[in-house]
């Protein structure tokens, strides 16, 4: 009967989406781990750290032939606690669902109502519905399976508004769910791989490996006009990057571009380009400060180890950044304490409040720094800062820590 196997050993069968159709993680997922086999380990690892992985995970891995990756002391640590909290707390699942609903109901009637009678006041409002939107359900569902409830009718019901929403104004979620769960979940802060901050370079450098380049002095000055264009570039992107279908590029031109414009002439157009782009730098900021930070690791990909499950999450740890607290997190989706949620992506958003301060205790002990800010101002005063640095100075002065603390023996099982 299978036991355990090396981490890098680890795959995910093509038929597992056909032998488990209850799977959670839905075949989305399950896809991603088979078209990913290399990290297959990491990303089960990862998405089960809160789950019952001694008992029926386990069971049911085995009586499908398939051993379980290998893990250490660390990750043993961090499951013990994540699980704890999830079984401890589980209103906050039932919270969580309502905020999704509500989110559900208030973006699609406060876009209409801006549509009718569009105002500064009004698009900051409805911009700030895409944000919450985008962060708690576009994130937290693509994360996990697309189908963000538990109840199926429920799921019928409001799935296919989901997709034409995130489908019209959001990125491709085909690719996102390989970029943002492999390429920035696993290779985090790693600038040749990593699609979010990292891919932005040539125009932004945020890791001392990368060629300073003279314009670089300037990105934390021109870094807010990049982030305005972040939601606009999505519908372009989809069509013509990833050749999406040309009807939701062609209803976004519809609804952003040329119904506020026939409504209301160039003051709608204006509104409405300005919605967009509020919308985008909110949430271009939100992501950006978790891991552009003065006390955080960026490297080449080839720096990394991702064949030892402890020394994996202690760079996950030291490539993000966490700030805020409960309400911030509720609010938010959790994109605020991206330390917590790069150790288990699939969680509850309220519930990473609630493990925080596990988790910060656990690095303490090892050795591992835990970075974290106050408030969002707090952090985007050090995203700045970090900017400039990356900008001026050719190079670090001082390393910073390795994956594996020079005060800590390496991890073990």
């Amino acid at each position: 009967m299978p036991g355990t196997c090396p981490l890098s050993q680890f795959r995910v069968p093509g038929t597992w989406a056909d032998d488990l159709p209850g799977h959670k993680g839905g075949p989305h997922l399950l896809a991603v781990a088979e078209q990913n086999p290399h990290r297959a380990g990491l990303l089960f690892l990862s998405y089960h750290m809160a789950s019952d992985l001694d008992g029926k995970i386990t069971t049911v891995a085995n009586g499908l032939g398939i051993a379980m990756p290998e893990r250490g002391r660390l990750y043993n640590e961090l499951h013990a606690a994540y699980r704890k909290v999830k079984e401890d707390h589980p209103n906050q699942h039932l919270i969580f669902i309502g905020y999704c609903l509500f989110l559900t109901v208030a973006l699609p009637a406060s876009f209409v109502w801006w549509m009718f009678q569009p105002t500064i006041l009004k698009s900051i409002l409805t911009a700030t519905f895409f944000e919450l939107y985008f962060l708690n359900i576009f994130h937290t569902r693509n994360h996990r399976n697309t189908r963000l409830y538990e109840s199926k009718w429920l799921s019928d019901v409001l799935t296919p508004m989901y997709d034409f929403i995130e489908d019209t104004f959001g990125d491709n979620t085909t690719i996102w769910r390989t970029n943002h769960n492999v390429k920035h979940h696993v290779h985090t802060n790693d600038h040749d791989v990593d699609t979010d901050i990292p891919g932005v370079y040539p125009l932004i450098r945020n890791c001392y490996d990368t060629e300073l380049l003279a314009h670089h002095k300037f990105q934390t000055f021109y870094w807010p006009l990049l982030a305005f264009f972040i939601a606009i570039k999505f519908p372009f992107n989809n069509f013509f990057a990833h050749k999406a279908s040309s009807f939701y590029f062609m209803v976004w031109l519809g609804l952003v571009v040329v119904l506020p414009t026939c409504l209301h002439g160039w003051y709608g157009f204006a509104l409405s380009m300005f919605l967009q782009g509020w919308a985008g730098f909110m949430i271009g900021y939100k992501f950006a400060v978790s891991h552009c930070h003065s006390a955080l690791r960026a490297t080449h990909n080839a720096e990394e180890d991702y064949t030892d499950a402890d020394k994996w999450l202690v760079a996950q740890i030291q490539d993000s950044m966490s700030w805020g607290g409960y309400l911030t997190t509720f609010i938010y989706g959790g994109i605020n304490l991206q330390i917590e949620h790069h150790i288990c992506p699939s969680m509850d958003p309220p519930l990473y409040a609630l493990v925080a301060p596990e988790v910060k205790r656990i690095c303490e002990e090892h050795g591992i720094k835990y970075t974290h800010e106050q408030t969002f101002l707090h952090a985007m005063y050090s995203f700045h800062s970090d900017l400039w640095l990356k900008g001026t100075a050719p190079s670090l002065a001082e390393p910073l820590p390795t994956a594996c603390p020079a005060n800590e023996e390496p991890l073990k099982q």
